[in-house]
C-alpha cells in the first residue's frame, strides 16, 4: 500500500475511533487513545503543536480568499499554496444555528451545531455553555497536558468568550479546561497584586508656609532633636512628617521640623520660633491624611469587590480555583514590561498577536486558539474598520508564522488551522453591505486553511464541507478520539 494511502487510512481509523469509544468502554475495553499508562499516568504528547486561528469578527470570502478583492495577501498568496484550502466551507442553515462569534467559536471547538442561549438571558449576550466537550477537554483527557499548555487568547471586548474553556459534560468539564489569556485576565491579576500590597500607594506632603498645600512626594528623613550648637542630623523615622528635597531645619526659618514621633500626634513638640505656622500646617496635614486614608479605604473596598465579582463570573469554579503559578509569572512579567495601565501594550487584535507570541515563548502551549475579532468593528458603520481588521489579522498571522519558524520548539512541528467564526451579510440595501451577519446566506459562507507538517500542500478543495468538521479533523491531527463531534473528518487534509 502506498505511504500516502496508508496515512489517509490511519487518519480515518483514528478519527472514527471515538465513534465507538463509549460502546467499547461499556463492553469493558479500554479506549484506543487517552488510555492511562501503568500507574495511572497519561501518555506524553509528541506533537504536532496546533494553533487554531479564528479569522474572526465575521469575514466574507470576497475580502479574504478572492484574489481580486483580498485584504489578506499574505494569507492567500503566501500561505494558502503551502497547505490545503477549503473554499466552500459552510455553517449549516438549520433551525437554531446562528451566524455569530460566540456560536461559531463553539462550533469550531465542539464539532457540533447547537442552539445556544445566554445563561443570564442577556439580550445579544454570548455567555454560552456547551453541553459537549471542547477540543481542549478531549486533548487534555487524552494526554499529559498541563492547563497552561492549552490556551485561548481572547479579545478585550468579548469577555463572554472568556468562559468557553470547558463544557458542562459530566465526563469532561473543569478538570480538563484550558486557560484563557486576555487583557481582562491581566486586569484580574493586577487587582490581586494591588490588594496583596494594600491597594493604593501612600502619599506624602510638603509643608509650605505660604500655603499648606499637599502633593505626592517621596519619604524624606525627619530631623532629630539636637543639643544647642550641634548640627541637626537627619534620621529615618517610621511615621514622621515628610519633608521636601532637603531637611528644612538647618537653614530655612520659613519651614520647621517635627521631631521623630508621628505627625498625627497633636502633642508632639515643634522646634523653632514659627510654632504657630508649624501647628497650622500640621492640622492641614492631618486633615489631608484622613481624607487620603478614607479614599484609600474606599479604593481598597472597591478593588476587593471588583475582584470578587470577576472571580465569581465563572461560577462553575465557585471562585475557589487559585491562579496557576505559570500564569501568575506570565502576567508579572507582562506587568513589569508594559506597566499597569493597559495602554502601553498594543490593543485590539494586535494585542492578541502580542499575547500569543509571548505565550509561545514563556508557556510553550501545545494547543492554542487565537480569537481575532477586529473586523467586527464595522458594526459602527465605517467600512475601513472591516477591511483594516482583515489586514491586521493577516499581519498577525505573518508574525505568528515567523515566530514559529524561528523557534526550535515549534519549527517543523506545528499545524495551523485558520478559519472564520462566521461570514457577513451582502446586503445591497445598506450603505455598508457587510455591516452585519444576520443569518443571511453569505453569513453562512466561510473557508478554512490547514497548513503544517503532514498536511497536503497546494490543495484547493471546492466541495461543500461543514465548519463542525474542523474539530474532528484536528482530532485526527492530534490522535485524539472525539466521540461527541458530529462533523465528518476532512480527509483531503492529509498528504
Amino acid at each position: 500500500m502506498a505511504p500516502e494511502e496508508l496515512a489517509r487510512r490511519e487518519f480515518l481509523v483514528r478519527s472514527a475511533a471515538g465513534v465507538g469509544a463509549l460502546g467499547a468502554m461499556a463492553a469493558g475495553a479500554a479506549p484506543a487513545f487517552g488510555e492511562a499508562l501503568a500507574g495511572g499516568a497519561l501518555p506524553e504528547y509528541r506533537g504536532p503543536n496546533v494553533i487554531l486561528i479564528r479569522f474572526g469578527g465575521g469575514v466574507r470570502r470576497l475580502e479574504t480568499i478572492n484574489a481580486d478583492g483580498t485584504y489578506a495577501p499574505y494569507f492567500l498568496k503566501e500561505l494558502a499554496p503551502k497547505g490545503t484550502l477549503y473554499t466552500n466551507m459552510m455553517i449549516e442553515q438549520i433551525e437554531g444555528v446562528e451566524t455569530s462569534h460566540g456560536q461559531g467559536t463553539l462550533y469550531l471547538l465542539t464539532g457540533k451545531y447547537d442552539k445556544f442561549k445566554d445563561i443570564n438571558g442577556k439580550f445579544l449576550g454570548a455567555r454560552f455553555e456547551s453541553k459537549v466537550p471542547t477540543l481542549f477537554e478531549y486533548f487534555r483527557k487524552a494526554y499529559n497536558i498541563a492547563e497552561h499548555e492549552a490556551l485561548i487568547i481572547n479579545g478585550e471586548d468579548r469577555t463572554d468568550e472568556e468562559f468557553y474553556s470547558f463544557s458542562n459534560h459530566h465526563l469532561f468539564g473543569a478538570n480538563y479546561r484550558s486557560t484563557t489569556l486576555s487583557l481582562y485576565r491581566f486586569k484580574v491579576h493586577l487587582l490581586r497584586r494591588q490588594l496583596e500590597r494594600g491597594g493604593l500607594r501612600a502619599f506624602y506632603f510638603i509643608i509650605d508656609t505660604k500655603q499648606c498645600r499637599n502633593q505626592p512626594w517621596r519619604r524624606k528623613p525627619a530631623c532629630a532633636p539636637h543639643s544647642e550648637g550641634a548640627a541637626r542630623r537627619p534620621q529615618n523615622v517610621g511615621n514622621a512628617l515628610p519633608h521636601a528635597a532637603r531637611c528644612p531645619c538647618a537653614a530655612d526659618n520659613a519651614r520647621r521640623c517635627v521631631p521623630g514621633t508621628t505627625p498625627l500626634d497633636g502633642h508632639a513638640p515643634l522646634y523653632g520660633v514659627d510654632r504657630s505656622i508649624a501647628v497650622a500646617c500640621l492640622q492641614v496635614y492631618n486633615r489631608i491624611y484622613n481624607k487620603v486614608k478614607c479614599s484609600r479605604d474606599q479604593e481598597l473596598k472597591k478593588k476587593t469587590a471588583d475582584l470578587t465579582k470577576f472571580e465569581a463570573l465563572d461560577y462553575r469554579l465557585d471562585g475557589s480555583k487559585a491562579p496557576l503559578p505559570e500564569i501568575t509569572r506570565f502576567w508579572d512579567d507582562w506587568r513589569a514590561f508594559y506597566g499597569d495601565s493597559g495602554f502601553v501594550n498594543a490593543r485590539g487584535d494586535r494585542l492578541l498577536t502580542q499575547i500569543a507570541m509571548t505565550a509561545m515563548e514563556k508557556l510553550r502551549p501545545r494547543l492554542m486558539m487565537i480569537n481575532y475579532n477586529d473586523p467586527d468593528y464595522v458594526h459602527w458603520g465605517n467600512p475601513s474598520h472591516y477591511t483594516r481588521g482583515i489586514s491586521t489579522i493577516d499581519q498577525g498571522i505573518h508574525e505568528l508564522m515567523t515566530a514559529v519558524e524561528a523557534d526550535e520548539h515549534y519549527r517543523g512541528n506545528t499545524v495551523f488551522v485558520i478559519v472564520p467564526d462566521c461570514g457577513r451579510d451582502s446586503n445591497r440595501a445598506l450603505a455598508v453591505p457587510f455591516q452585519h451577519h444576520f443569518n443571511s446566506r453569505s453569513a453562512h459562507e466561510i473557508f478554512a486553511l490547514f497548513i503544517g507538517p503532514g498536511i497536503a500542500r497546494g490543495h484547493v478543495i471546492d466541495r461543500e464541507v461543514q465548519q463542525i468538521s474542523v474539530a474532528s479533523t484536528l482530532g485526527g491531527v492530534m490522535k485524539v478520539p472525539m466521540e461527541f463531534t458530529e462533523g465528518a473528518p476532512l480527509d483531503e487534509v492529509f498528504a
